[in-house]
């Protein structure tokens, strides 16, 4: 899967914008903008304001946001600050006396419980699917489109009734066959306990 920065940038050519027009578009300004794009992470602010960036990007661009979030936080790395850790001491915490084995009882039954719940959470829930291209509307020439997606790197793929494989990371890329009288792409993930996400995006035929 592309990183983010080459992302953001062909989908703003695919749009015909330029850095100028898309930082007028968000109110964003142009050096973040680059920065973004180029992936110089010193030149940009802390990775909460990044997605409210990116969110006001795709908003401007029309395309997923999540995806853009994802990859966001996949890619970003955050810059050493240079700030000397403080020689102050800290106050320190004084826990009540118990013998050693109650702590090890409680965080084993916390960390347990915090499993079972995310588990619970996770086979309950409907996987995210979310297609970064080919975009809706977009005009094909030829026989055949590539369809890239991220999902949860749990959830299966099938895309036009074709599995795809999904990589640790929740990416997928497969290509698939459209033709005059099936220009749609569907997009169906499903998780283990058999939930399915459906996404669906009409092509244009040259």
């Amino acid at each position: 899967m592309k990183p983010i920065g080459e992302s953001l940038t062909i989908v703003r050519e695919a749009r015909k914008m330029s850095l100028l027009d898309l930082s007028q578009e968000t109110r964003i300004k142009v050096e973040f903008l680059d920065a973004l794009e180029s992936e110089r992470w010193e030149d940009l602010p802390e990775l909460p304001i990044l997605i409210g960036f990116v969110k006001n990007i795709a908003d401007v661009l029309n395309v997923n946001a999540d995806t853009l979030v994802v990859l966001l936080r996949r890619d970003y790395k955050k810059p050493e600050s240079g700030v000397e850790v403080s020689s102050k001491r800290k106050r320190r915490v004084v826990l009540p006396k118990l013998p050693q084995y109650i702590y090890l009882v409680i965080f084993v039954i916390t960390a347990s419980l915090i499993y079972l719940a995310y588990q619970y959470r996770s086979f309950n829930t409907p996987p995210s699917v979310s297609i970064i291209s080919p975009l809706s509307g977009q005009q094909v020439s030829g026989d055949t489109v590539i369809v890239r997606g991220v999902t949860d790197p749990s959830a299966s793929v099938v895309i036009n009734t074709q599995p795809s494989i999904v990589l640790e990371d929740g990416s997928f890329e497969e290509e698939v066959v459209v033709s005059a009288t099936s220009s749609t792409v569907e997009v169906v993930a499903r998780s283990r306990s058999g939930l399915t996400t459906t996404k669906t995006i009409e092509l244009s035929k040259q």
